[in-house]
């Protein structure tokens, strides 16, 4: 990576245009992403064996190593809850649809991690040049609507213009903020090239939103199980679970921490 594309600030009014872009090419919806998902994955009925294989394989509560004795499964479990329905759901919108997603990140995350060790974007140019490209044109959105401004031009004189230029600049920004294929992902919180975190949290969100409904008092079952969707498909053979439950905890306590520290910042 070069020293300009390390050095090089974002546009101050870069955020905005994002915003914008996202209005005129509304890309991030439930059908578009269910399109991205079914090309890159199996069938969901494939994937609810994989999630029933992962919860018959592991021993609950989750110990690692695990110990040779054998007792209770996460399957059994959660059927015990019964809360097995709800996480193998296959019905459009169901819980099932949120570890196909969480799994298609996962597919996606391990691709860009490829592509940024060898610096290069998934249309196999180098990441500075997207980078560049996305600032330049923020830039340039600012310069045009200053223009017209002083001209004392209204707005629908460029707005074809303008939004061929929304729609490059929200290409280039997904090559830099992978993060914003979560449609909800709000953008003042977007990390450049970092996705994992928040992989997890939208899992354990879903989990934590069913147990407050169903009111289950059990704690720590949302984390565990929030480590075995989230962890990769060969857990089922290293009887190992990464992220561990302790790793997904910690990482919903920094997010909690986060957004007090901005709702504080924000009350003064």
């Amino acid at each position: 990576m070069s020293s300009k594309h390390k050095s090089r600030r974002l546009p101050p009014h870069l955020k905005q245009h994002i915003y914008d872009a996202m209005a005129v090419a509304p890309l991030f919806n439930e059908k578009w992403n269910a399109m991205k998902i079914n090309v890159a994955l199996p069938p969901p009925e494939t994937s609810r064996e994989e999630l029933l294989n992962r919860l018959r394989t592991f021993p609950y509560p989750y110990q690692s190593p695990i110990r040779a004795k054998r007792g209770t499964t996460f399957y059994s479990h959660v059927e015990k809850l019964d809360l097995l329905d709800f996480l193998v759901n296959t019905a459009e919108g169901g819980f099932l649809w949120t570890v196909r997603l969480a799994w298609y990140f996962q597919l996606d995350h391990e691709l860009r991690k490829e592509q940024t060790a060898k610096n290069i974007s998934e249309y196999g140019y180098p990441l500075g040049f997207h980078r560049d490209l996305m600032c330049d044109i923020s830039i340039h959105l600012d310069r045009i609507a200053l223009c017209a401004k002083n001209s004392k031009v209204p707005g629908t004189w460029l707005k074809e213009y303008r939004e061929a230029l929304l729609k490059e600049l929200l290409r280039n920004a997904l090559v830099w903020f992978p993060e914003l294929t979560r449609w909800f992902k709000p953008v003042n919180r977007l990390l450049p090239r970092a996705d994992e975190p928040g992989r997890q949290m939208m899992v354990l969100q879903e989990l934590h939103r069913e147990f407050r409904n169903r009111k289950l008092e059990n704690e720590e079952l949302p984390y565990e199980l929030t480590a075995l969707i989230c962890s990769p498909a060969k857990c089922v053979l290293t009887k190992v679970l990464s992220p561990t439950p302790a790793g997904v905890r910690s990482n919903d306590k920094k997010r909690n921490k986060k957004l007090q520290d901005e709702y504080k910042q924000n009350q003064h």
